[in-house]
């Protein structure tokens, strides 16, 4: 609830220099090991969390809750989560705290959050790949390329490859290692890519690719499709880093293409 892959990047440029966490919360919520530090290491411990392949930060609770008087203007280390009365009779009404998610820098959690958030309406991003036929066994190489990629900080999504087992994935125009995905089922992997400044791909240009194994005879536009089903789809764009959508878009042997978005409607839902 709240933390997502645009958090990573805020931190990522807070390490860098390039724009400094300007308030001591977003600091105490980028803290997500509990160091008293924002480090490499707090963006490891919340892809991890974001990507699905853990639900929680052993380290942390999940909010923290601060004196709303400690003005704390050296820094947030340490800051006073408790308020502490010697007359229990006393009248006061400043006994406020500040609640602060851990790992929502940018503040987007919702303290009665009952649901996901809904997927954004516009598209910033489209990738596309080619069709093809597979055959059980076999292995397969997938080139996905860029149709629509400019100035993209981060992106965020649940890959499906019903059929298709993910053997690697090796990053082209942006980086895209090992880390940056969890494989949490054999036909579901998640994916959280984050970019300091906003990258560009040139239209037609490789942006990743991916190797899979296919465990039964199909076409690849029946297996694979992105969802929100795990991670949410989201792409950070332009300078504002507007949250948008990710189309995957796959090639016929005409060249058309037609797209296999998230599973279900956009907006709406089941239920």
């Amino acid at each position: 609830n709240g933390v997502n892959t645009l958090d990573l990047v805020q931190i990522q440029r807070h390490i860098l220099g390039i724009k400094k966490l300007d308030n001591p919360y977003k600091l105490i919520a980028a803290d997500a090991d509990g160091d008293k530090a924002i480090r490499v290491n707090d963006i490891v411990t919340l892809r991890k969390m974001i990507l699905g392949i853990t639900d929680k930060i052993e380290e942390m609770p999940s909010w923290r809750f601060v004196d709303a008087s400690d003005r704390m203007e050296n820094g947030p280390w340490p800051f006073r989560e408790v308020i502490s009365h010697g007359v229990l009779t006393e009248t006061t009404t400043k006994n406020n705290f500040i609640g602060v998610k851990i790992g929502d820098v940018d503040g987007t959690a919702s303290a009665n959050a009952v649901s996901k958030s809904t997927q954004p309406r516009s598209t910033g991003v489209r990738l596309s790949v080619e069709d093809r036929a597979m055959k059980a066994g076999e292995e397969v190489e997938i080139s996905i390329t860029a149709e629509q990629f400019n100035e993209v900080h981060g992106m965020q999504l649940t890959l499906s490859h019903e059929g298709m087992e993910l053997v690697s994935i090796d990053g082209r125009a942006i980086e895209m290692t090992a880390d940056h995905v969890g494989k949490v089922s054999k036909d579901k992997t998640t994916m959280s890519w984050a970019s300091a400044n906003g990258t560009t791909v040139a239209q037609g240009s490789e942006v990743m690719r991916m190797r899979f194994r296919a465990t039964k005879a199909q076409q690849l536009s029946n297996a694979l499709s992105i969802t929100s089903e795990v991670t949410g789809v989201e792409a950070y764009i332009g300078t504002d880093m507007e949250r948008s959508g990710i189309i995957l878009e796959v090639r016929g042997k005409e060249g058309r293409p037609f797209a296999v978005g998230q599973n279900e409607p956009n907006p709406w839902k089941a239920s």
